[in-house]
């Protein structure tokens, strides 16, 4: 798809601000398929490019090209800027951190080991295409603590369900939703709340 509709709404809306607050954003560079961390200093200086390639969805938009290397979506490789904001408020001396995620797929559901015992060939085979599927696109869902673990970080869940905007099987990604995707918040019923462990 054409970006450059994106980079001039952007251009017009970001052109005039600057980073007021702490922010890290993600990209992965297609050389070496690592993902790049961009902290505000940095994105002051180019946040328009820098933006863009942090949401350059692999396939859907064409990479963006920074410092002579070419970006991707940062998510495409690891979802690594969670752990940098959390790394980046313990050292801001904040010991009580609450996540608050929207999940465009529904997070895998729990089951004791026991029950995996009992599994046959069909079975484990739906399970291993559920959790392969949900890493690539929700890698916080690694970090859930085992029952009865706590921690100083909680995590609160959201899934707005698969009719959340209509019939559109790609809303999650277009733009036309975002005011409702990210005005979700309690309208999708209590959330999934559980401690995050590194």
């Amino acid at each position: 798809m054409d970006t450059a509709p994106l980079r001039a709404t952007l251009e017009a809306k970001l052109a005039p601000r600057t980073v007021q607050r702490k922010v890290t954003i993600g990209m992965t560079s297609l050389a070496t398929g690592v993902s790049t961390l961009v902290s505000e200093a940095e994105l002051g200086r180019n946040l328009t490019t820098l933006t863009l390639a942090s949401a350059a969805i692999p396939v859907v938009f064409p990479p963006i090209e920074y410092n002579g290397s070419r970006f991707v979506d940062g998510g495409l490789s690891s979802n690594i800027v969670t752990l940098r904001a959390i790394d980046r408020c313990h050292a801001a001396g904040k010991t009580d951190v609450v996540l608050t995620i929207v999940l465009c797929s529904p997070p895998i559901p729990q089951v004791s080991p026991e029950t995996t015992r009992d599994w046959g060939f069909v079975e484990i085979a739906t399970r291993e295409y559920a959790v392969a599927s949900a890493v690539l696109f929700d890698h916080a869902l690694r970090y859930k603590c085992a029952p009865g673990v706590t921690s100083p970080i909680r995590t609160r869940v959201f899934y707005p369900g698969p009719d959340a905007f209509g019939s559109d099987p790609l809303a999650a990604i277009n733009f036309d939703h975002g005011a409702e995707y990210w005005s979700v918040g309690n309208a999708t019923g209590p959330p999934d709340e559980w401690y995050y462990c590194l």
